[in-house]
């Protein structure tokens, strides 16, 4: 009887850990669940306050934009609109862009203006020099879009073209094609071709805001461009990209160092990837001097190389007929 009544004893004090172990994680449920009530409260009060904030703000921007773009109000009556409050930086940038997308011509050309005056300006580039990496990529994103680059700002993003971010890389290198300097330009599409695991949009991106339409081809362009390509710390993958890009700007200063490439023996240029890219460009820009060796990689153990040469030989071939009907060889007099 005794040891049964020890045994009820214990029971009992079991029983009443297990309700107290209840009663705590019953309570600590319950502090959890009123934190994240108040929490998901205060976020959409938050949430609320800012959606007033930026259509407030809205409000103001709105009409002296308009003002602006009708001559009533100049770039300095804008400026004197900002005081520091971050949002207002976005929110006006958002306006001037939202119009943009239905304005073209001088008005357009007018309204961009706004998205550089001073205080919007400084206040991208402190986001450029600051220590959080979001606002640094912000930074990057506004003198990519604006185009407007000085050397205090393409001293920092060249080191910001090395971050580990790639994003970060890429839209520093971007901004940097704004540059009329060709060195600045040159050091950021080879620095993030360097890259590996990089997009072939990337790429073709830089590459085109590299060789802007408003300027002309030049032959110190294309040298710049020849050196980048033949940067032994490019993967063959992204040398293969950016041969492809010269073969579809037509960037006919680079026929010569197409040529010298796919008849190298260098390891460089062997590789699949770059010898179907070197092949396509002969084909691209009708170059009939690469017969010979475009015939002897028909033979290549890879097929896609093969397939490619094949491909290449063949259009050549039949401009080569065209071109000899419709300019004959002369006949003379015997």
């Amino acid at each position: 009887m005794e040891q049964l009544a020890q045994f009820g004893y214990l029971l009992m004090l079991d029983m009443g850990t297990s309700m107290n172990l209840l009663l705590i994680v019953t309570f600590v449920l319950l502090i959890a669940t009123v934190m994240l009530f108040v929490t998901s409260i205060g976020i959409r009060i938050h949430r609320a306050r800012q959606g007033k904030m930026a259509e407030k703000y809205e409000n103001e921007f709105l009409p002296a934009i308009f003002a602006y773009m009708d001559g009533d109000a100049d770039v300095e009556d804008i400026s004197k609109m900002f005081d520091g409050i971050k949002m207002k930086y976005s929110i006006f940038e958002k306006s001037v862009i939202k119009l943009l997308k239905n304005v073209d011509g001088e008005d357009a050309v007018k309204l961009r203006k706004l998205l550089v005056v001073e205080p919007v300006f400084n206040f991208h580039l402190n986001q450029l020099k600051s220590d959080n990496e979001i606002e640094r990529i912000k930074g990057c994103n506004y003198f990519r879009f604006t185009d407007l680059v000085n050397r205090e700002i393409i001293s920092v993003l060249k080191r910001l073209v090395h971050a580990e971010n790639m994003y970060m890389s890429f839209s520093a290198a971007s901004a940097m094609m704004a540059s009329s300097e060709l060195s600045d330009r040159s050091y950021a599409l080879e620095a993030y071709s360097k890259r590996s695991g990089i997009s072939k949009m990337a790429i073709l991106e830089l590459f085109y805001r590299f060789i802007d339409d408003s300027r002309n081809q030049t032959e110190e362009e294309a040298a710049a461009l020849e050196k980048i390509i033949s940067n032994d710390d490019i993967d063959s993958g992204n040398r293969a990209l950016l041969i492809q890009c010269v073969t579809e700007t037509n960037y006919y200063f680079m026929t010569g160092a197409l040529q010298q490439w796919i008849e190298s023996d260098a390891a460089k240029w062997q590789e699949p990837a770059v010898l179907v890219a070197l092949i396509r460009a002969q084909q691209a820009f009708y170059n009939p001097d690469a017969l010979n060796r475009l015939n002897r990689l028909l033979n290549h153990e890879d097929e896609k190389v093969a397939n490619a040469a094949s491909k290449a030989i063949a259009e050549l071939d039949h401009n080569e007929e065209v071109s000899d009907t419709v300019n004959p060889p002369l006949q003379t007099d015997s």
